[in-house]
């Protein structure tokens, strides 16, 4: 990520006759380790644009994955395997379901799919 702010910095400061920093802070990430962690996340992405009253409804958010996650919309640059696994059928609207519903500690089955 520092590579590419290094050269993306040079392309807009050249192009665009500036100076100095042209993100506000350096670039964080947080190591995803665990599934019910990895289920915040997820939530937390997806909600954002809902809490910050950009939308009325989450699907209405065009730069969202969330339409591919409930609607089933298809993308070459998206895959939501990994997180649907966490849901029992039919892991869409679980999905939903799990989005909409308040933010607890989820409990999983012996067959790693979330309970509640």
């Amino acid at each position: 990520m520092r590579y590419l702010h290094t050269k993306y910095a040079k392309y807009f400061n050249k192009r665009y006759d500036y100076q100095g920093h042209v993100f506000e802070n350096r670039y964080g990430a947080q190591w995803i380790d665990s599934a019910d962690y990895e289920l915040d996340v997820s939530k937390y992405i997806h909600l954002n644009p809902l809490k910050a009253s950009m939308v009325q409804n989450l699907e209405d958010y065009p730069w969202s994955s969330y339409r591919h996650y409930v609607l089933g919309e298809k993308s070459t640059l998206i895959s939501t395997n990994q997180i649907l696994s966490y849901f029992h059928e039919p892991q869409t609207k679980n999905y939903e379901t799990y989005m909409k519903s308040p933010y607890y500690e989820p409990v999983f089955d012996e067959d790693g799919k979330l309970i509640r």
